[in-house]
């Protein structure tokens, strides 16, 4: 994902009430800027469940419960006023076996 200058990026997943738990580590990858930082949300069907801060050289585990969602989305925002690439490294959804298998074939 990506902070641009001026505004708030966000990217959307359609869950499809098929998973029960995201998990992410996020952070700025490293060959980010020194010192960068954005802040981040996740949302779950619109509203906010979990936000914090990402920092150049710290990473922070998100665990989350998603059972009956319909969108998973990532939100983030400039606080230096620059393009910060923000990173939610080994991403996954876990559920059903079944929930999963209708994820992949959506």
């Amino acid at each position: 994902c990506e902070a641009r200058q001026d505004r708030a990026t966000t990217t959307t997943w359609l869950l499809s009430k098929s998973a029960d738990r995201f998990t992410a580590t996020v952070g700025i990858p490293d060959d980010g800027t020194a010192g960068a930082s954005a802040a981040y949300s996740v949302l779950l069907d619109g509203a906010i469940v979990h936000e914090g801060v990402a920092a150049f050289g710290e990473a922070t585990a998100v665990d989350l419960p998603v059972s009956g969602a319909s969108q998973l989305a990532m939100r983030i925002e400039p606080i230096t006023g620059e393009r910060i690439d923000v990173a939610f490294g080994a991403a996954m959804l876990h559920g059903s076996e079944d929930g999963i298998t209708r994820l992949v074939t959506r």
